[in-house]
């Protein structure tokens, strides 16, 4: 092997321990989907299954937003959760559109989910009756932007936890939802900077 040949495993040497030193330091303080965004998009692409090594691994992740009380405290519009806008159906979106609501300052979206990553799931399951089973699903009938699984009857016994909460998580949307479009001229207006919602994070998501 000539000095040319040495140097260059050398090299090559380093940047594999750079490599693992980096992933290391991730696995203390993952990297955050911001700090990604600001890379060229060229950079992004060429690197794009290391990133997607890196997200499924953990060591990639969103920032977290800020907790929602101090998010509605610095809103100047009516805040809603996205996982909420998401499981709105299409023709109640296209209404907040057409009163140009979205975009607009007046009603604010809040990043309980991250679009770029994260999906929220819903399930066509069956339902176990004394007659046998049913089909049921879980949401509404046309939504925003979810994911459908689709369960036969020995996953649906299996994942019954999944569905209730997949369940509870639309019920609770679906009184944001309703809140929100009682109020819709008054929000419009400007004149309605609260919201109706808790804290709970939804919890079913297809990432």
């Amino acid at each position: 092997m000539n000095n040319k040949e040495k140097v260059l495993l050398i090299n090559e040497l380093i940047e594999l321990q750079q490599v693992e030193e980096f992933t290391q330091q991730l696995e203390e303080t993952p990297l955050t989907e911001d700090i990604v965004a600001m890379l060229p998009s060229s950079v992004r692409n060429k690197n794009h299954h290391f990133l997607m090594e890196l997200r499924q691994t953990g060591k990639l992740v969103r920032p977290m937003p800020v907790p929602l009380s101090e998010f509605v405290s610095a809103a100047t519009g009516f805040v809603v959760k996205q996982s909420t806008i998401d499981q709105m159906e299409r023709e109640e979106y296209r209404l907040l559109i057409r009163n140009k609501l979205i975009p607009s300052t007046k009603l604010e979206i809040y990043p309980d989910i991250d679009r770029a990553t994260e999906t929220i799931e819903h399930y066509n399951f069956q339902l176990k009756t004394p007659n046998g089973y049913v089909d049921r699903n879980t949401g509404g009938v046309d939504m925003v932007r979810v994911a459908f699984k689709t369960f036969d009857e020995e996953q649906s016994d299996n994942n019954v936890g999944r569905i209730i909460d997949a369940q509870q998580g639309h019920k609770t949307a679906r009184n944001e939802i309703d809140w929100l479009l009682q109020n819709l001229e008054s929000i419009k207006e400007g004149n309605y900077n609260t919201q109706y919602h808790d804290e709970t994070r939804v919890g079913y998501l297809e990432v």
